[in-house]
């Protein structure tokens, strides 16, 4: 008699919960005995991973540079890709709800300038933490 699909998948849960212990212990044997193995092959791996992420990275990144602002930490920042930038704020733990982009322009000279308008004007920003020196020579 053949199994329905439903069954099949019930049936292979079942099995790979009776088996997760001594999978879990094979795995952790497997990794002690071939550590140099595993450290060599992560070595070989870096600068591919490394180009793949910061093409990725790159690819969020529309040639627009955005300026704007999250009401809630009276903050105001420039990202040249607002979903990556609301990703690392999230992780940081600022309040990201109610995000205004208030000025995009293909300048990332004109998106910091405006942005460090914005700052003279009383609004928080990264000058506050330190990173001033990137946008040390442009004029205002």
């Amino acid at each position: 008699m053949r199994q329905t699909l439903a069954e099949l998948r019930a049936t292979q849960k079942a099995h790979r919960e009776a088996n997760k212990e001594k999978r879990a212990a094979y795995n952790k044997k497997w990794q002690a005995d071939n550590k140099e193995y595993v450290k060599a092959q992560r070595e070989a791996n870096k600068d591919v991973k490394n180009a793949k992420n910061r093409a990725y990275r790159k690819s969020l990144n529309d040639g627009h540079y955005s300026v704007y602002y999250l009401p809630e930490e009276h903050y105001v920042g420039v990202t040249g890709s607002t979903r990556q930038r609301m990703h690392k704020h999230n992780h940081d733990g600022m309040i990201t709800e109610g995000l205004e982009v208030v000025y995009t322009t293909k300048s990332k000279e004109d998106a910091y300038s405006f942005e460090a308008k914005l700052h003279s004007m009383g609004y928080n920003g990264s000058e506050e933490q330190g990173y001033l020196s990137k946008r040390a020579n442009l004029k205002l």
